[in-house]
């Protein structure tokens, strides 16, 4: 890329990496990470004509769903934070069954936007829906 002086660097992240949730350390604290490096590599190759465009595309239908909250329960369903566990459980229950579930195919539109775009935004979200149904149920501090 820098040879050709031109290019684009897409880094797939969330909205975890702006907010927080209640039992969502390791998740955010990677997610701001990427956030933070796609920040500073974007002032890295700006001068070689290179963009570095985070996606932000919202929840998506997958398993990842599935994955988290069988995590949740197994590590805190039983402990002192079995209420808030609880409540993280039914949230996202709640979201993946409400309109602010996207398909997976937003995330290849999101990404062609990004590839297509002449100057990229530094971040392209598809968040909206879903951060609402979190902020809504409390869960984001």
């Amino acid at each position: 890329m820098r040879r050709q002086g031109s290019g684009k660097i897409i880094n797939t992240s969330s909205a975890g990496g702006k907010v927080y949730t209640l039992l969502g350390a390791w998740y955010h604290a990677a997610k701001h990470a990427l956030e933070g490096f796609s920040d500073c590599l974007r002032l890295e190759v700006k001068p070689f004509g290179i963009d570095v465009v985070i996606i932000e595309p919202g929840a998506t239908a997958s398993e990842w769903s599935e994955v988290v909250l069988q995590h949740v329960q197994k590590t805190s369903g039983n402990t002192a934070y079995r209420k808030i566990a609880d409540a993280f459980v039914r949230t996202f229950e709640k979201l993946e069954k409400s309109s602010g579930v996207y398909p997976p195919d937003r995330i290849a539109r999101l990404v062609a936007e990004a590839i297509r775009a002449k100057k990229a935004k530094n971040t392209i979200c598809g968040r909206q829906r879903a951060t609402r149904i979190i902020h809504a149920e409390g869960l984001v501090r």
